[in-house]
């Protein structure tokens, strides 16, 4: 029970906190005029970003082998990592099928294409958002014990 507690509490920070970055940077950074219904996009590019924070949550605990686990230093690398490669996979592969478009004012990963801020959403968002969650069990549930 506890471990489904910490799927649905990871799905809600990322959400919240993957919703607000889509939305603010897409608004400046993506080229809104290429595609045809922007805010659908922008929902299923957020439900995609939860999808990927929960599995990774999912990987960690399996490799752990520890549904109690607790959040270190190796792991924020780790999830960065990881992050990073997702990111450039998503990536490439909207673009390439011209899921969406940047705008000029995107700044660029040298000759790659691939978009700075994009990458940096899921270094920094998906690390974070298991960090939130570790805090607030930890807070909450006084019988959370990391391991």
């Amino acid at each position: 029970m506890r471990y489904l507690k910490r799927n649905i509490l990871v799905a809600f920070i990322a959400l919240l906190l993957n919703g607000i970055w889509e939305y603010v940077v897409c608004a400046y950074f993506y080229d809104n005029t290429s595609v045809s219904n922007m805010g659908k996009l922008m929902i299923e590019a957020t439900a995609g970003d939860v999808a990927v924070t929960i599995l990774f949550f999912n990987f960690i605990v399996m490799m752990r082998g520890d549904a109690k686990w607790v959040f270190d230093r190796y792991d924020y690398l780790n999830l960065s990592i990881y992050g990073i490669a997702a990111a450039f996979y998503f990536e490439s592969k909207a673009l390439n099928i011209n899921r969406w478009a940047y705008s000029s004012a995107m700044p660029l990963l040298g000759e790659s294409g691939i978009g700075v801020l994009p990458v940096f959403q899921f270094a920094i968002l998906i690390p974070l958002t298991l960090l939130i969650e570790m805090v607030i069990m930890k807070k909450f549930n006084s019988q959370f014990v990391g391991g």
